[in-house]
């Protein structure tokens, strides 16, 4: 949905740079080793993961990642940062995400 009229935002082999390994539980949720690698032993990602279908958290770990994405690879731009926040912004504030829409 957020790749919609906007398809550069989540261009081709973006998401796969997206990995999630065990860490510590404890310090950044998110560093950049060869990939954004969510740690998912943290207390904000095993939260997201409890229950998928709330919006919030899930939108939250979609924002982390391509905030990492924009930190580490120079085809995504502050521009496309800002432009892929608040088309997921806007989707989450009107309901779009939440369960019941899907």
């Amino acid at each position: 949905m957020v790749r919609e009229g906007q398809e550069h935002l989540l261009a081709e082999g973006l998401l796969d740079q997206i990995r999630a390994k065990p860490r510590r539980g404890r310090g950044a949720l998110v560093e950049i080793d060869g990939a954004v690698i969510f740690d998912s032993k943290h207390p904000c990602f095993v939260r997201a993961l409890a229950d998928p279908s709330e919006p919030v958290w899930v939108s939250f770990l979609a924002s982390v990642a391509y905030t990492a994405l924009n930190h580490w690879q120079e085809a995504v731009t502050d521009a496309d940062e800002l432009a892929f926040h608040a088309r997921h912004a806007t989707l989450l504030v009107s309901g779009v995400l939440s369960p019941a829409s899907g």
